[in-house]
C-alpha cells in the first residue's frame, strides 16, 4: 500500500469544507424561541383597537374591542414562509417612530414588535395619508404580510 501524500489530503479537506460552505444557506437559521410578532391597529373614527400576536410555535392570537377573539395554530406553510420573509426582510427597516402630522384626523396608528435574528425590532406609524415622513417600503410589506395572515384567521 502506497502512502498518500499529505497535500493530497490537505486538498481533498479543504474541499470538502469549501463545498459545505457553498451549500450553507445564506438566510439565518431561526431557533423556534427566536421569533415573535407582536402588531397593534389603533384609532380610526371608531376607536379601535386591535393586537395580533404570532408565537414562536405559531400560534396565533387576535384581540380587538370591536371584532371577535380568536386563538389559533397558524398552517405550517403559512408560518414557516412569513417568519422566513421577516427573518431575510427585518433588518432593512431602518428605525421607524413617524408621528402625523399636526392636524391630521381619523388615521390609525401602528406598532410592531418583531423578535427574530437574536435581536428585537419596534416601529410606530400612522397612515401613509397623516405621517409626517414617507413609511420605509419594507415595512410596508412586511406589514401587508402580516395583515393578510391576521385576515385569513379572522374572516
Amino acid at each position: 500500500m502506497k502512502p498518500i501524500p499529505i497535500i493530497i489530503v490537505i486538498i481533498a479537506v479543504a474541499a470538502i469544507a469549501g463545498s459545505i460552505l457553498l451549500f450553507t444557506p445564506s438566510t439565518p437559521v431561526i431557533q423556534p424561541s427566536d421569533f415573535r410578532v407582536e402588531y397593534a391597529r389603533t384609532g380610526g373614527i371608531a376607536g379601535m383597537n386591535e393586537k395580533f400576536v404570532i408565537e414562536a410555535d405559531g400560534t396565533a392570537s387576535f384581540t380587538s374591542n370591536i371584532r371577535k377573539p380568536l386563538k389559533e395554530k397558524l398552517d405550517a406553510a403559512v408560518f414557516d414562509d412569513l417568519k422566513g420573509f421577516i427573518s431575510r426582510n427585518i433588518d432593512k427597516v431602518p428605525a421607524t417612530a413617524i408621528k402625523a402630522t399636526p392636524g391630521a384626523a381619523d388615521y390609525f396608528t401602528y406598532t410592531m414588535t418583531v423578535k427574530a435574528n437574536g435581536k428585537t425590532y419596534e416601529f410606530s406609524w400612522v397612515d401613509e395619508g397623516a405621517a409626517q415622513t414617507k413609511i420605509p417600503e419594507t415595512l410596508n410589506l412586511i406589514q401587508s404580510r402580516v395583515v393578510i395572515v391576521q385576515e385569513s384567521l379572522i374572516k
